[in-house]
């Protein structure tokens, strides 16, 4: 029994100067925990008696008592969730067009007196006026053709 309380004592400086280990501290609880611990070692029974019983329970109820914890802790994960999908989202409307390095095709276009032109509803008559600027322009070359030579 001697032995013991030695042991407990040297445990105790251990534990004020903070150097005992989680097993030695457990030791410690466990001991305090006890009905019949020596007159000289009662004066530590509250101090032992707190932390084995009443942070443990604090913890315990703190952790797992509170329904209030388990919700938040579920209204994170759908948080989380609903913020990759948005994010996700968010990528793909952005990084999509950069994929794509091709210009979508607008169709054929014609320049018609230095104005690009889409869509054409009369060809022939488009081709029958340059056909007929072509000709007149050919005439006046012809014309100057003869004048300098004269």
């Amino acid at each position: 029994m001697e032995n013991k309380d030695i042991h407990i004592k040297r445990l105790l400086k251990k534990f004020f100067d903070g150097e005992t280990t989680s097993g030695e501290e457990d030791e410690l609880y466990c001991y305090f925990d006890q009905s019949n611990i020596p007159e000289e070692f009662k004066k530590y029974k509250p101090v032992f008696s707190y932390f084995c019983n009443d942070i443990s329970k604090k913890l315990n109820t703190d952790l797992s008592g509170s329904k209030d914890w388990k919700q938040k802790k579920s209204g994170n994960k759908l948080l989380l969730y609903i913020t990759g999908i948005a994010a996700t989202i968010l990528l793909l409307i952005v990084v999509n067009p950069l994929l794509k390095n091709e210009t979508p095709y607008k169709g054929s276009y014609m320049v018609v007196n230095g104005v690009k032109t889409y869509s054409i509803d009369n060809p022939e008559e488009i081709e029958r006026e340059i056909l007929n600027e072509i000709y007149q322009r050919e005439k006046e070359l012809d014309n100057i053709e003869l004048e300098s030579e004269k």
